[in-house]
């Protein structure tokens, strides 16, 4: 027996180093020379851990250095962690912080499509730890790899030792294990912990790290290519990517460039002029807008308004933002007209007022056949109209005088200036007045108010309209004429604006105009010019001498005093 027991305890060794090297991999626990232990002496110090009373089921428990180990490793990984937090949260504040001082003038349309977005970190491996994420300890490869410390050997040892073999030979002579020997203030198991993953945190606007450039006028032509990768200590130098970016489903001036917005804006009311005069209804919305938006460009042709006109040629999706922002316009003044068609018609036909239901149904029927609301003198209780007045309705006047005529400026000033400029209410503005007109009134269709809105659904009725004055006034061309004028006339006077109107007098009929102009005629060819005095000969064209800068001013002088008695004198005697 005695001869085969160093060869066992050999075997155990070498066993021992194979099987901690494979558990352990990366860590390797350097160990010293075992002597050869007798047998006697290991009887002696028989380990309680490997003893043959304990069971292998039985866990192992810790001794208190490595406890102290456990702690010190889980401490320090905890503060590299903090670390790491620490100097992202830094980062993403000095990001934030350089996003601020850019926002020019972040308006209240909301990034709800960017809730869902993550802060992206480029270094980071993991993607669903948290910056506050705690240790578990359960998961903890430190505290598996020095819960695994021995017990491989332990289960190794018991199926090749015999019955007489005794596993605590192997151990120091000292009494200690390795484990006992280490350091436990620093600890050094070959471990090397550089830094942490760096944590990903969910923010709602993630995306204003890689945006910098946010203000309404910048955002839309730059945004910083590639993601922000290292702290950031100073203004962002990278390249930019002219792009354009709505951040919200409504275009708004906000949208375009400086030169852009003027020219946007001054189209908006020209398309606003060519809604009221014009078309109301265009066919093709693009072509109708872009074709606005021409006319301006050039008129201007060394301007701004044609070079930023150039410029939106070359652009197809700003084409549409623009041509959505004038379609804005021509709904802007449609709203106005309509609001005063609800409120001018109930109160002229009185609707509903004392009425039935019944009864309102049956006057709004009577008023929109045939076009009876079209006429003057309407008296809805002998339901009879002026048929020598077509088109004399009494709202034409009233909605447009409210909307265009009583305003200052505003968003129909070339509206405004374009009626002035005629001298007259075109066919396409009357045909728009009694559309609206008859919306308000179709409303009380049913006998009460059923609010409708008022749409393109609207343009058969308006091109209807159109139609009937057209047929009149191309049979009755010298009325057309009147009827325009006379009812530009009307809308200027009751908008105490009659200094616009060409005032041309009629009085003083007796007066012989003809006979004056002879008169005065004759008497400027009779008048005899004043002749010219001949030159004094040898008189000199000499200058007068100019007194030097520094001589004293000529000294005149008081009338009534001696000296200008003997002045006097003086010059009779010459």
């Amino acid at each position: 027996m005695s001869a085969h027991a160093p060869a066992t305890r050999s075997s155990n060794a070498a066993a021992k180093k194979q099987t901690c090297s494979t558990t352990a991999k990366v860590v390797t626990i350097p160990t010293k020379p075992k002597p050869k232990a007798t047998r006697g002496r290991a009887a002696v110090i028989p380990p309680p851990s490997l003893s043959p009373a304990s069971s292998p089921s039985t866990p192992s428990t810790l001794s208190p250095a490595e406890v102290k180990t456990l702690q010190a490793l889980n401490k320090k990984k905890k503060d590299t962690q903090r670390q790491a937090e620490a100097a992202q949260i830094q980062e993403r504040a000095c990001a934030l912080a350089q996003a601020a001082e850019a926002e020019v003038d972040d308006s209240d349309m909301d990034d709800d499509a960017e809730d869902d977005e993550q802060l992206q970190y480029p270094n980071s491996d993991s993607e669903l730890a948290k910056p506050a994420q705690e240790d578990d300890d359960d998961d903890d490869p430190d505290r598996a790899l020095f819960l695994s410390f021995g017990q491989a050997d332990h289960d190794d040892g018991l199926n090749q030792v015999g019955e007489n073999d005794n596993p605590a030979a192997d151990m120091d002579t000292t009494g200690e294990s390795d484990v006992d020997e280490m350091d436990v203030d620093n600890p050094s198991n070959n471990i090397e912990i550089d830094s942490s993953p760096a944590p990903l945190t969910p923010s709602k606007r993630g995306s204003r790290v890689q945006r910098p450039y946010s203000s309404p006028s910048r955002v839309r032509n730059a945004v910083v290519s590639g993601p922000v990768t290292g702290p950031v200590t100073g203004p962002v130098t990278r390249p930019v990517t002219p792009i354009r970016r709505r951040r919200s489903g409504k275009v708004t001036q906000d949208l375009f460039t400086p030169r852009m917005r003027k020219l946007a804006n001054a189209a908006k009311r020209a398309a606003r002029r060519a809604a009221a005069v014009e078309e109301a209804f265009a066919v093709d919305k693009h072509d109708h807008n872009m074709g606005v938006i021409q006319k301006l460009a050039v008129t201007d042709m060394d301007g701004p308004f044609y070079e930023a006109y150039t410029r939106l040629l070359a652009d197809v999706e700003l084409q549409k933002d623009i041509v959505t922002f004038l379609t804005y316009a021509c709904g802007g003044i449609f709203t106005g007209l309509i609001s005063r068609a609800r409120q001018w018609a109930p109160s002229h036909f009185r609707l509903p007022g004392t009425m039935t239901a019944a009864e309102v149904k049956d006057l709004v029927r009577w008023l929109t056949e045939d076009g009876r609301y079209k006429y003057a003198g309407i008296d809805t209780e002998l339901r009879t109209y002026d048929t020598k007045q077509p088109f004399g309705c009494d709202g034409i006047a009233h909605i447009l005088r409210l909307e265009v005529f009583a305003t200052k400026g505003g968003a129909n000033i070339e509206v405004f200036r374009e009626i002035v400029a005629a001298g007259r209410i075109r066919a396409p503005t009357i045909a728009l007045l009694l559309t609206v007109i008859e919306h308000a009134l179709n409303e009380y269709s049913e006998g009460v108010h059923r609010h409708a809105e008022f749409s393109d659904a609207a343009r058969p009725r308006y091109l209807f309209h159109l139609s009937s004055y057209n047929k009149i006034a191309r049979a009755a061309p010298t009325w057309a004429q009147d009827f325009e004028t006379n009812l530009y006339k009307l809308i200027i006077t009751q908008s105490n604006k009659a200094f616009l109107l060409d005032v041309q007098a009629d009085d003083l009929t007796e007066v012989d105009i003809a006979g004056l102009e002879a008169e005065a005629v004759a008497a400027t060819a009779a008048v005899v010019p004043i002749p010219t005095p001949a030159p004094v000969p040898g008189a000199t064209n000499a200058p007068v001498p100019v007194p030097a800068a520094n001589s004293p001013a000529p000294v005149f002088p008081l009338p009534g005093s001696r000296a200008a008695a003997a002045a006097v004198e003086s010059r009779k005697h010459v």
